[in-house]
């Protein structure tokens, strides 16, 4: 068995697309939401659900995930429908004092749980033969995941140093108003925690994304449970290869550490194809499939500005008469991709099951670490700035802090964001190594 992961759904957002998550990898293992397996799997398939599921001694399996919101509405409504005995009772934690969209009443309010966290984190570790990584579902828009999100990434790096910190995180839109006033605060102050604590981050934009799923069937006419399945479907494809796998050596870490050329470039955007969800009937050809993957990101950025430094393709053309490097290699050239001129080649491929016990869709998914992400954060510090210009809601923070730091705090945050996007701008230049 590969190393497991433990997964942290925090606040709306986190909660939702995590629990869409694990109903689609639970179907792929034929797990059923007594967490009992309904389906005798093929012989000769290799399957390693244990990375990311845990077995009773009565032969039930549960998702090895901790459960967090201080505003309980969201989570009632699952353990108390379909999946009650899906999730582990005691991983799941809440208050009952909503963090208002507010990143300061997350963090602090967080920490009134602080006992309570780390011994759910210790007793699941102990659980684990060989945990490699938490994986964290959360927005960075409202309260709970922005703050609490950027509290458990602070317990984890102190208690749990040596263990990667995978966050899914889920962005304002770049263009347009966002739903939630106060959010240049919230992503200012997460943007700090992600680049310090975090060891690798996947922006998922909504409008990016409903963007996909209308170009895939104009009929859908996308919400909130189309937008959980994409984020959900991208997230399980990319484990795959280490779910469905007989080499043991296989881990999300040896996948994922070929896209990060240093420790504070690890925010990344994520293409797919041929999402069989979304369009049925339509069939793809593997040059389809490839071109879907670079026009279907899940971040509004364009390719045409900024360099390409990394990426990392879960392909299925196994086909020895469709060369996929040179394929890659052209498609770049038609779409003006440029690379960094400091490395090599940056096209990172691993090949996905031939099919996954359930689903024998033919389908490409594309991670990209390309410096116009830097995008996301100037256009975070120019609403930020705004907003502190004329210390507008700034109260809303101010009066949540414990103590005087907090203005000491936003101006950190926002030096944090600035160095980032300077780090981006040198590294589309000769002089980053």
């Amino acid at each position: 068995m590969g190393k497991e992961i433990f997964t942290i759904q925090l606040g709306k957002c986190g909660i939702q697309t995590g629990h869409e998550f694990w109903k689609i990898i639970s179907g792929e293992h034929f797990i059923n939401p007594e967490g009992k397996i309904f389906f005798k799997k093929k012989k000769n398939l290799i399957e390693n659900k244990e990375i990311f599921f845990s077995e009773t001694s009565k032969g039930t399996f549960l998702p090895r995930t901790f459960l967090f919101d201080l505003e309980p509405r969201i989570l009632f409504g699952i353990i108390n429908g379909n999946y009650q005995n899906f999730y582990e009772k005691k991983n799941i934690l809440f208050s009952k004092q909503s963090a208002g969209n507010n990143w300061a009443i997350g963090y602090y309010k967080s920490i009134e749980f602080q006992s309570e966290i780390e011994e759910i984190l210790r007793k699941n570790l102990e659980n684990c033969d060989n945990l490699g990584c938490f994986n964290i579902f959360h927005s960075i828009a409202g309260g709970t995941g922005s703050g609490t999100g950027s509290y458990l990434m602070e317990i984890i790096r102190e208690e749990f140093s040596k263990k990667i910190i995978n966050c899914y995180s889920i962005i304002p839109n770049r263009i347009g108003a966002s739903d939630t006033v106060i959010q240049p605060y919230n992503s200012i102050l997460s943007f700090r925690w992600l680049t310090l604590f975090a060891d690798c981050v996947t922006f998922f934009e909504n409008s990016a994304l409903e963007k996909i799923i209308s170009s895939l069937n104009p009929n859908i006419k996308p919400d909130s449970k189309e937008i959980n399945y994409l984020i959900s479907k991208i997230i399980s494809i990319s484990s795959e290869n280490i779910r469905f796998s007989e080499n043991f050596k296989n881990s999300w870490e040896n996948q994922f550490s070929s896209l990060i050329p240093t420790p504070k470039l690890h925010f990344f955007s994520a293409g797919i194809s041929n999402l069989k969800f979304f369009n049925k009937k339509k069939k793809n050809s593997p040059m389809d499939l490839l071109h879907q993957v670079f026009d279907n990101k899940t971040t509004s950025f364009s390719f045409s500005e900024g360099k390409l430094i990394s990426s990392l393709l879960f392909s299925q053309n196994q086909s020895k008469y469709f060369n996929e490097p040179n394929i890659l290699k052209k498609l770049h050239e038609e779409k003006k991709i440029a690379y960094t001129s400091w490395g090599s080649v940056p096209v990172n491929i691993f090949n996905l099951p031939s099919s996954t016990l359930n689903d024998s869709t033919k389908k490409e998914l594309c991670f990209y670490n390309h410096t116009n992400i830097k995008k996301f954060f100037s256009k975070n510090k120019e609403q930020y700035d705004i907003f502190r210009k004329k210390n507008a809601f700034l109260n809303n923070y101010l009066k949540n802090f414990p103590s005087n730091d907090g203005i000491e705090l936003f101006t950190d945050a926002k030096e944090s964001v600035e160095n980032l996007i300077e780090e981006y701008e040198v590294a589309e230049t000769s002089k980053f190594f």
